[in-house]
């Protein structure tokens, strides 16, 4: 990949990170809002939207610790190499998933969790 390519990709998970983030903020917030209102008769609700909103947030910090585990890699010199095997992640792969840390086979092999199988 020539510099421009990698100025362009850097460029854009730059993006995803601060939409991220801002969208961490954001959840953040309304989770502090959320413990702070309710009354009695809707404490199963409020309990189950506080859950529901600090699973979002969870989501969204291992999404922008993929993102910046991309940056890390960009910078490296390994960005667009399967963590795992090495080899060179398809373009296609990278075009829809930039963060993506590993080719499509070893990704399958790590399953829905991402971590690879003992």
């Amino acid at each position: 990949m020539n510099d421009k390519g990698l100025a362009k990709i850097e460029t854009r998970l730059e993006a995803m990170l601060r939409k991220l983030q801002r969208r961490e903020a954001g959840l953040i917030d309304d989770l502090g809002i959320r413990r702070g209102v309710g009354d009695l008769g809707d404490a199963a609700q409020d309990a189950q939207e506080g859950a529901d909103l600090a699973q979002g947030v969870d989501r969204v910090a291992i999404e922008i610790a993929e993102v910046e585990a991309a940056l890390d890699r960009l910078k490296a010199g390994t960005y667009g190499l399967c963590v795992d095997c090495g080899k060179a992640i398809h373009s296609d792969r990278l075009a829809v998933l930039p963060a993506a840390a590993r080719c499509v086979v070893c990704q399958s092999r790590a399953g829905k969790d991402g971590q690879p199988p003992p």
